[in-house]
């Protein structure tokens, strides 16, 4: 029997190369990729909030399901190995765009965040990816806007497998 595992975290060079998949610190340095013992195809942790990204993401899975889901011999479709806050790695455009629409959702005002922050952002675009020079508010907001996000993808990727086999499992 197989478990089919995707391993999307581990994109072929590709994805960093031709759909700037790289992830991105916040002082706007790109975060390296290389693959190791354990990641073993391409890059490791590509930015899955890049929309170019997560759509190449999906259409790989789509494309496995739809491939292998005959084969009585798959138990399951595991469609993320260990998820982790790779979003909160990442400070690419993408990520910040996102950051900020989850503080808009959450707040409603940029003057709600001020009260709830005890800060003076003039408007949601002026807040930026915390650094290790910020406060533990800073860095709170963007963990739990990472756990939102990795929420997100999970979901997305679940969709695909089940919109291309609705009878198997997923993990």
């Amino acid at each position: 029997k197989v478990i089919i595992k995707f391993l999307l975290e581990n994109a072929p060079d590709y994805v960093f190369e031709e759909f700037d998949g790289a992830t991105y610190r916040p002082d706007g340095s790109k975060i390296g990729y290389d693959g190791n013992g354990a990641f073993y195809l391409g890059g490791h942790r590509p930015c899955f909030d890049n929309p170019k990204v997560m759509e190449h993401a999906i259409k790989f899975v789509r494309k496995t399901v739809e491939r292998y889901r005959d084969n009585e011999d798959i138990l399951f479709w595991n469609i993320w190995n260990e998820p982790r806050i790779h979003s909160g790695e990442c400070a690419c455009k993408h990520s910040l765009k996102s950051y900020r629409e989850y503080l808009k959702n959450r707040f409603g005002t940029v003057e709600e965040l001020n009260k709830f922050a005890g800060k003076a952002w003039d408007s949601f675009e002026s807040v930026q990816a915390p650094t290790s020079y910020r406060t533990y508010l800073d860095m709170f907001l963007w963990r739990q806007w990472s756990h939102v996000t990795l929420n997100s993808w999970l979901r997305q990727i679940y969709a695909a497998v089940k919109a291309e086999d609705a009878s198997r499992p997923v993990m």
